[in-house]
């Protein structure tokens, strides 16, 4: 199998973990031959090749041309990782205009030579067709694993890390729903959870309730963090017009709570980093009714394929 595998606008962290695969990773890359990996070989052209896994949004012109490339030369496009998938972190970015984001980080100064950008950060398929997408900051090191042994003939056999059913990260977490015990909305910054209790029920913003299931809940259900939402909303919260990511969480937060929509509001005014921080420039997301992500959004635009 020939490989390739391309970073775009995102930090190589989900790459970075093919890299830590341990013993998978020597069996994978000794036995296919890598055409095109840029930050571990030094070739400028992308060449023909069975699968590319590619990280990261496209920003610019530049990176367009890239993935529009890559999709000429590879059989099977992989978006790797939630900014490759939604748009991830980057993707917060879209609350502002190209020419602002360059003023908040680098104020006048002028910079030659720059890629055009595209008015906005865009998900991989959004500009190009992919062939299978694996979300997660990063995905699940296992699922990593498997799609690329199963890609190359080397994983016959091998059980699929993935349930076989559409699920949420809330339904494969373990803490025990306790109702009554929130006594105000909490932070863990602030404050130390009750363990074995869940977080949503104790005040915290837990996204897991509305958020993509398989990565197995380590966050809430092992170490007592909320879920950040990294896989991606849920199906239903994609697809169906009733539902959103803020919205289906502070429903929950008020019955926890007892508190009215509107307390929860003002207590919560950064909306797209506290409900949307991996997801927020999903197109899917952009057509949601009022009160989703809409009206964050300073352009329009869905799509740069060509």
């Amino acid at each position: 199998m020939k490989l390739a595998v391309v970073s775009l606008s995102g930090c190589l962290g989900c790459l970075s973990n093919l890299l830590e695969l341990g013993e998978s990773t020597f069996s994978i890359l000794g036995q296919n031959q890598v055409v095109y990996m840029p930050f571990l070989m030094d070739r400028k052209e992308i060449a023909p090749c069975d699968v590319a896994l590619v990280e990261g949004g496209v920003r610019d012109q530049r990176q367009l041309e890239v993935a529009e490339k890559l999709r000429e030369s590879a059989a099977r496009v992989i978006s790797v990782g939630s900014c490759a998938v939604y748009g991830g972190v980057p993707g917060l970015a879209d609350q502002f205009s190209e020419s602002g984001l360059l003023r908040r980080s680098y104020e006048d100064h002028a910079f030659e030579g720059l890629p055009e950008g595209l008015g906005r950060l865009y998900p991989l398929d959004a500009c190009v067709g992919v062939d299978l997408k694996m979300p997660g900051c990063p995905p699940p090191r296992a699922l990593l694993e498997w799609v690329l042994l199963r890609l190359s003939g080397k994983g016959e056999g091998m059980p699929s890390p993935l349930p076989e059913e559409e699920i949420t990260v809330c339904s494969q977490c373990r803490l025990e729903c306790r109702e009554g015990g929130a006594t105000g909305l909490r932070s863990i910054l602030g404050e130390q959870p009750r363990p074995g209790e869940c977080l949503l029920e104790q005040g915290y913003v837990c996204l897991g309730p509305v958020t993509k299931g398989g990565c197995g809940a380590p966050c809430p259900g092992r170490h007592g963090v909320p879920c950040a939402g990294c896989r991606g909303p849920s199906q239903q919260v994609l697809m169906e017009a009733s539902h959103d990511v803020s919205l289906d969480t502070l429903r929950r937060l008020v019955k926890a709570l007892r508190v009215s929509r509107k307390e929860l509001e003002e207590a919560l005014p950064d909306v797209p980093h506290t409900f949307y921080p991996h997801c927020f420039a999903e197109p899917l997301l952009r057509r949601k009714r009022k009160g989703g992500t809409a009206r964050f959004f300073r352009r329009l635009g869905e799509t740069v394929r060509r």
